[in-house]
């Protein structure tokens, strides 16, 4: 599982493409406002984006052969939330949570 917020949501989608080509399987992949970030790898099996598409970002893309499950969630609906503080939203970090517990129940 990896969750990473702007520069580091762009960080950790180079970390799962160098461990897809180690042929590393990634159960969890979740960027907050990644910006100009390159397409999802096919070793993740669960993918969600929060962006906000009134912003600088955007939904991210799934790349070639991915096969796994991919969301992207648009935050631009609500006021509050901000590029810059997106990793501090209660409902977002309450939703990051309840995927975390998810796939270390579903292992």
């Amino acid at each position: 599982m990896l969750v990473g917020h702007s520069q580091g949501a762009n960080n950790v989608i180079d970390m799962v493409r160098m461990l897809e080509a180690q042929n590393v399987p990634i159960a969890l992949l979740v960027t907050l406002s990644p910006y100009m970030q390159n397409p999802i790898p096919s070793n993740v099996v669960r993918g969600t984006s929060y962006h906000q598409s009134s912003g600088w970002d955007a939904p991210i893309a799934a790349a070639p052969g991915f096969r796994g499950e991919l969301m992207n969630v648009d935050l631009s609906s609500d006021p509050t939330v901000a590029h810059i503080n997106i990793d501090k939203s209660v409902t977002v970090q309450a939703e990051i949570t309840h995927k975390i517990i998810g796939v270390v129940k579903a292992n």
